[in-house]
């Protein structure tokens, strides 16, 4: 999967919460989120591209167990923990929980592999060089996509448990 899917799949994400809480929500929600709604999308691509920061230093050190795991969504949660609680805070961290659950669950499809299908994906990767080389550094070929799972799933809930503090569903 290239770099631009990961982008384009985690703002799809993002535009189906950002509809959820417009149709769902009330006026007051939805006064606050059209404003944020452009950073939103910011933060979302940003997340959904975090984990490939380690691309950076080189093919060597793609997908370390530290980038593709609930390590830094932890870090981002801990943070939100101490910190004053605000429905737009809240909503631009559920935004970054977006894009990095979906970057990894978009992992398991295989490097050759694309969400749009053959054709599209050719014409994304002869354009933009992207792609998903390495495994894992450091986990068994065999335990790879149970990490990646796992740690999306881990995620995922903690985007679940920023919505439901956001909607004052729960008291922390």
């Amino acid at each position: 999967m290239n770099r631009f899917e990961h982008k384009f799949w985690a703002c799809i994400a993002f535009t189906i919460v950002f509809l959820a809480y417009f149709f769902f929500g009330s006026a007051s929600i939805r006064l606050t989120i059209i404003p944020l709604s452009i950073l939103g999308y910011i933060i979302t691509a940003a997340a959904s591209h975090f984990p490939d920061l380690d691309l950076d230093f080189g093919i060597r050190h793609h997908r370390s167990p530290f980038t593709h795991s609930p390590i830094i969504p932890a870090a981002v949660l801990i943070f939100y923990f101490i910190s004053s609680f605000s429905f737009s805070v809240l909503f631009l961290v559920a935004s970054f929980f977006i894009g990095y659950s979906s970057h990894l669950f978009l992992d398991l499809i295989p490097p050759t592999g694309s969400a749009f299908g053959d054709r599209v994906s050719k014409w994304f990767e002869h354009r933009l060089k992207g792609g998903a080389p390495g495994d894992i550094r450091g986990i068994p070929e065999k335990y790879e996509r149970n990490w990646l799972k796992i740690s999306g799933i881990i995620i995922a809930i903690f985007f679940v448990l920023t919505i439901l503090r956001a909607m004052a569903f729960l008291p922390f």
